[in-house]
């Protein structure tokens, strides 16, 4: 018997849904895990015992669904790491502490130690320390920045501004963020200047 053209019309708009809700939910099947360490090197492959040397690297390398580690100790920016590609949800690109220790990231050579103008990045445990202007800048949207800690840089620690938009800031701590002479427009954590909607500090400590 003859199928009709809209019987098969439907098989293969079914199949093709079934294609991408398949393909869909192996995303985290093709997702890639880096790693970070003082004593690492760019031209290693990122794994964890070949890991690279700076943060910059991984996220250059990071794709939505990716998660990088990055290891304990201090890492002397010489450029600001840059957050400008996006992940998605639900497979944002994780940049994380490594387990329970504390990369320390610092900016005294650069103007901003992270800026975030990508969309869907995960932050946490991370610190920033003495950028020559905010530790942490974001102009992106719907990122989680979480238990990072913002400390002695010139003009703030995190602030938010110019369309950032749907932020979560959690359980972060910022402190003796300094403008010198006088102490004026350093705030520990800022909101203004031309945000969106949706951002919320939450848990956080000045």
């Amino acid at each position: 018997m003859r199928r009709s053209s809209y019987g098969a019309n439907f098989n293969k708009k079914s199949e093709l849904r079934l294609i991408v809700i398949l393909l869909w939910s192996c995303m985290p099947c093709f997702s890639k895990t880096y790693y970070v360490a003082t004593e690492g090197n760019n031209s290693n492959p990122g794994t964890l015992p070949q890991p690279f040397r700076t943060v910059s690297k991984a996220v250059s390398a990071a794709q939505a669904g990716d998660t990088i580690y990055v290891r304990g100790g201090t890492y002397n920016l010489s450029d600001t790491v840059e957050l400008n590609k996006s992940g998605a949800e639900p497979s944002r690109i994780n940049l994380w502490a490594y387990e329970n220790e504390l990369p320390i990231l610092n900016a005294s050579s650069v103007s901003n130690g992270i800026e975030i103008n990508g969309r869907f990045w995960h932050l946490k445990g991370m610190a920033v320390t003495k950028a020559g202007n905010k530790g942490i800048q974001i102009e992106g949207g719907n990122n989680i920045i979480e238990r990072t800690v913002t400390y002695e840089n010139v003009d703030g620690g995190l602030k938010i501004d110019t369309g950032g938009s749907d932020n979560l800031v959690l359980n972060c701590d910022s402190y003796r963020n300094y403008n010198k002479p006088g102490g004026g427009d350093a705030d520990g954590f800022a909101a203004k200047h031309g945000l969106g909607e949706g951002n919320v500090f939450r848990g956080c400590r000045a």
